[in-house]
């Protein structure tokens, strides 16, 4: 089983940038309060986790479902375009 502080941060990131709850890893206070922070920061972490770590690409799809079929969208049209 992978080492879940592999992916600890990026979890992190993206729990406080859809709940505002700060763990004890990820971005320092105020980061997300930056326009486009959390929109990049999730978008980051799930492609991260989805090409980077097993365990963490099943977190995404239980958790966020409908939002990793966006992002799949997204990633999708971005590969038909080159």
């Amino acid at each position: 089983m992978e080492n879940v502080t592999s992916y600890a941060g990026l979890v992190a990131d993206i729990y406080n940038a859809v709940s505002g709850v700060e763990l004890f890893y990820g971005h320092e206070s105020g980061y997300f309060d930056n326009p486009g922070n959390l929109e990049r920061e999730f978008f980051a972490g799930v492609i991260s986790m989805e090409m980077n770590n097993a365990n963490g690409a099943e977190f995404n799809r239980i958790i966020f479902p409908e939002s990793l079929k966006i992002i799949n969208e997204m990633v999708d049209s971005l590969l038909e375009s080159e």
